[in-house]
């Protein structure tokens, strides 16, 4: 999703931010729907754009158009884009992680699974795709194979800050605080800034309360620095 924040426009950025401006001040809730407008205006922008090219050009256009969609809260037609752009980027593995997306949004966890596996079987070593199927997999209930999705995600890049999270999810849950805390630390310290960062803060503050409830000693963890 980076990518997709990456790849707004610079004028409609300008323009967002004039508009905030004068009509300062302007609440988060107001903030958001214009920004889903704004997305939305994109995404339209986009798909005309699309209707005019073909082949692969057509196929990233409509692949951005599908991005945009998202943040604007429109699941179906980012479904819907996806899936043209499919049509024409077949063998494009983000695309199938950006379409596992919006399935999963609109209520289709097995379609967003077959999703992200046909990604990594077109890109073996996306980390994104990894950690996705992961979180998906938590959710259908299969911890083990969540747990495995993040153990390859973390060979590859150990520092992603989203399967360090999932990871110390998963292994609270089985009853290993001390190595969820190791990878709550772990995280807030290559990635501070991070939103997954956030998330870890506040489950260390509960690892560290059932810690104290437990009775457990603060030696037997690691060290919060």
């Amino acid at each position: 999703m980076r990518r997709t924040k990456r790849s707004l426009s610079a004028a409609f950025a300008s323009a967002f931010f004039a508009v905030a401006w004068l009509s300062a001040p302007m609440t988060a809730r107001a903030a958001e729907r214009a920004i889903a407008a704004g997305q939305a205006d994109h995404a339209r922008a986009l798909e005309h754009g699309a209707s005019l090219a073909s082949g692969i050009e057509q196929g990233r256009l409509l692949m951005r158009a599908g991005r945009a969609w998202l943040l604007a809260g429109e699941a179906a037609r980012a479904d819907d884009a996806q899936t043209r752009a499919l049509a024409a980027l077949p063998g494009d593995s983000a695309l199938y992680v950006d379409r596992s997306l919006a399935r999963r949004i609109l209520g289709k966890p097995w379609d967003a699974l077959d999703d992200l596996h046909r990604a990594l079987d077109l890109g073996p070593e996306n980390v994104e795709a990894m950690v996705f199927r992961a979180e998906l997999y938590r959710a259908l209930g299969q911890g083990d194979l969540a747990l495995d999705d993040l153990e390859r995600a973390l060979a590859i890049n150990p520092s992603h800050p989203e399967a360090l999270y999932r990871r110390g999810e998963i292994r609270k849950l089985a009853g290993d605080w001390a190595g969820a805390r190791a990878d709550w630390v772990r995280l807030i310290a290559l990635a501070p800034q991070s939103p997954a960062a956030g998330n870890a803060q506040a489950a260390l503050r509960v690892l560290d309360q059932s810690a104290s409830l437990a009775r457990q000693r603060p030696a037997e963890l690691p060290a919060l620095r």
